[in-house]
């Protein structure tokens, strides 16, 4: 085999591997895996609790929701609660450092953080209460142009209680639109 099929041919193998690696993943889980292969471990009505292949320091909870294929098509992960903070400092100050870190990997997401007009919470000690009534929302998002594989990426903070409140990552993979109730467990060996 002459030299330039040779070099050819080791370019056809490198090069797959990097579209393959250039695929998407949310902390060491792609779209094209099953459930198991994902860390699941426990289900919560249509929700999958997950230890996943490479979970984040940041984040203390990861769920997924799996499509009709067994696949997972989307994965969440929390952080730890933020108490007795009701006017949401800390939390606002890591999802600022969560979402920096995003448009860092991904370029500016859209952000939406605003107060629903006549609400009556929109005291600064409100703040957390706020997002709770779902009179607020503080969130931001990322679509096109993404890695292979992923659809969109929210980031919401997400009210747990009065002055409880968390940070919410959530990976879209673009075979959400299968995504529905968990029926493929029992086949999945959960």
């Amino acid at each position: 085999m002459p030299i330039f099929a040779r070099l050819a041919v080791i370019a056809v193998v490198l090069l797959s591997g990097v579209a393959t690696m250039a695929r998407a993943q949310a902390f060491g889980i792609a779209p094209d895996m099953t459930a198991v292969e994902a860390g699941a471990f426990a289900r919560i009505k249509d929700r999958l609790l997950l230890v996943p292949p490479q979970p984040n320091d940041r984040f203390v909870a990861y769920i997924g929701r799996v499509g009709p294929g067994g696949q997972i098509c989307e994965v969440s992960a929390t952080t730890a609660p933020h108490r007795y903070d009701p006017q949401g400092h800390a939390v606002r100050e890591e999802y600022d450092k969560v979402r920096a870190h995003l448009d860092g990997i991904y370029g500016a997401g859209t952000r939406d953080e605003r107060v629903s007009a006549g609400s009556p919470w929109t005291a600064e000690h409100d703040w957390v209460l706020s997002v709770l009534m779902g009179a607020r929302s503080h969130r931001s998002a990322w679509s096109a142009p993404l890695p292979a594989g992923l659809e969109r990426i929210d980031l919401t903070v997400d009210a747990v209680g009065v002055g409880r409140s968390r940070v919410k990552l959530t990976y879209v993979f673009d075979i959400a639109y299968s995504c529905g109730e968990i029926e493929s467990i029992s086949a999945s060996g959960l």
